[in-house]
């Protein structure tokens, strides 16, 4: 996928580490898309106070996802589940040396949006690069599996149509109940099921196949102090 660089791009069998600051996090609306960290990254930018004041944090990214404990407080540590990150930039824009990403809140639709300042701007691009590369990895592994559990499924499907159906009129009373439940409260039994089936899916799977912008992303690619920043410990001083 990186070309001539591929080999030097890779996830390693050990999770890198990154050293920043933690500038902050604010609520969005927005889960992915060019510009879509703008805002929300000036705000918190705006609003950080001096560089010496941010908590420094060490930050763990491989394909389960990335974890970032706080440097100065024991058992502090904060956890985003691969398949909850929905974007993330090396936001140039505001100032090349930030981190950001997007994340929804375990158990909810909420999104937050997060942002760390870096050592230096290879050093926030390579953790971009890096988070992306292990996405991608993570979201094929999850739909190759998705893809077996659908296959699986079909042949199920396939062998209860030969069995002997149950007819309507000999529906237990509860079946009967559940039945009319469901057409009530949407008009088309089977539908609120169906419904609550794909939010389920959606909230526990992946909702995009990628989380870095394409052209950026390209761009960091091409850059060969980019590279040597994502083979680096990371744990240069801040």
């Amino acid at each position: 996928m990186f070309g001539r660089k591929k080999d030097r791009a890779k996830i390693s069998d050990k999770d890198p580490v990154f050293n920043a600051r933690f500038i902050g996090s604010i609520e969005t609306f927005v889960a992915s898309g060019k510009g879509c960290t703008l805002t929300s990254v000036q705000h918190l930018w705006d609003n950080a106070g001096e560089e010496r004041h941010l908590k420094k944090v060490n930050m763990v990214l491989g394909k389960s996802g990335m974890t970032m404990k706080f440097t100065d407080k024991k058992d502090a540590v904060l956890l985003f589940p691969i398949e909850n990150i929905s974007f993330c930039n090396a936001d140039k824009a505001v100032n090349d040396r930030i981190f950001c990403w997007i994340s929804r809140v375990p158990g909810t639709k909420k999104l937050e949006c997060f942002a760390v300042l870096c050592g230096s701007k290879e050093r926030a691009q390579a953790m971009a690069l890096v988070l992306s590369r292990a996405f991608q990895i993570a979201y094929k592994d999850w739909k190759s599996g998705r893809n077996k559990e659908d296959r699986q499924k079909m042949f199920k499907t396939s062998d209860s149509d030969s069995e002997p159906t149950t007819p309507v009129n000999q529906l237990s009373k509860t079946d009967k109940a559940e039945n009319g439940e469901h057409q009530s409260s949407n008009g088309n039994t089977g539908l609120h099921h169906d419904r609550k089936e794909s939010h389920d899916s959606n909230s526990s799977g992946f909702a995009n196949s990628n989380i870095l912008d394409p052209d950026m992303e390209e761009d960091m690619k091409k850059d060969s102090r980019v590279h040597d920043a994502m083979n680096g410990d990371g744990t240069e001083k801040l």
